[in-house]
């Protein structure tokens, strides 16, 4: 017949507590250890493709989310984990993406404090974290404010834990 055609089709799980992301011409949706991408076209040029970015890092990444956000100013995916003893951990997912569109670069990072995370938000290329710490006895948060705008060569970055003395600058 000369009116058939055929669509391929993909089927996964997705998280009940983390909620799918759409950044760019993209959806992002976690399940399981794994995150996953769909880039949905339907046409001939562009077919519908769904697939785990996390495949070659499985393990790296948490295996129950309870808190996923995007911050496109950044090119961020942001996740809190729901699994135990990861109360004080962000993980990262950071696509590039290439002046057309297509998918350049990808990586994931691991960002531990050293308090519980509540939770995060971003604004443009602010990540805002409420933390909880016991202070003097009293259970007290604090909001803390991380930059994520891309790093220069010539910038220097400390860090609050850390004392640097003039002397250990070169």
């Amino acid at each position: 017949p000369s009116t058939v055609s055929l669509d391929s089709g993909n089927e996964y799980s997705v998280s009940a507590s983390a909620e799918p992301l759409k950044v760019g011409q993209y959806l992002f949706f976690v399940d399981r250890g794994r995150l996953y991408i769909h880039a949905g076209g339907g046409s001939a040029n562009r077919p519908n493709l769904s697939f785990s970015v996390s495949e070659q890092a499985y393990g790296y990444f948490p295996y129950t989310v309870r808190q996923a956000i995007s911050a496109p100013a950044s090119d961020y995916l942001l996740f809190l984990s729901a699994d135990a003893g990861e109360e004080n951990i962000i993980y990262v997912f950071q696509q590039r993406t290439l002046p057309d569109g297509s998918i350049g670069q990808q990586a994931f990072y691991r960002w531990i404090f050293d308090a519980p995370i509540e939770y995060i938000t971003a604004n443009g290329d602010q990540l805002k974290i409420l933390t909880k710490r016991i202070v003097q006895g009293v259970e007290t948060r604090f909001m803390e404010i991380l930059d994520m705008s891309r790093v220069d060569l010539g910038d220097i970055l400390l860090d609050r834990r850390y004392i640097l003395k003039s002397a250990d600058i070169t």
